[in-house]
């Protein structure tokens, strides 16, 4: 089953095009503990996205919101030593298929700080 797609329009800001992939929770995909990320949360599937922490740690330490284009509202929760770039994002994923099905470029927002935001179930 493919990630929930959202078709609620953010209010944010922007921030461009992105190369998204999907990555699991895996040991040949994560370090010694793949179910904790980088930031001290639990990895959720659908949810959680890893960046380039060059660019966006501080993202990572606060959980910023994204919401991307055919996947919807994410939170930076991970960092991965493959994704390297200010607009590359690696979206947590249970299977193989669904990170085949959510490769490619999509349009990204950050979301507002004051925005409301929960976590479709």
């Amino acid at each position: 089953m493919p990630p929930p797609v959202s078709r609620w329009k953010p209010r944010g800001v922007y921030i461009g095009e992105f190369k998204c992939t999907g990555y699991n929770n895996v040991p040949e995909q994560c370090d010694s503990s793949p179910d904790i990320t980088a930031s001290g949360r639990r990895i959720t599937m659908g949810y959680s996205i890893a960046l380039d922490p060059v660019y966006w740690m501080q993202a990572v330490r606060e959980g910023w919101k994204f919401y991307i284009e055919g996947i919807g509202v994410v939170r930076a929760d991970d960092t991965g030593s493959k994704i390297l770039g200010k607009f590359r994002c690696d979206v947590a994923v249970a299977t193989r298929k669904q990170a085949r099905a959510i490769t490619g470029k999509r349009k990204v927002w950050l979301l507002e700080k004051t925005q409301s935001i929960r976590h479709p179930k």
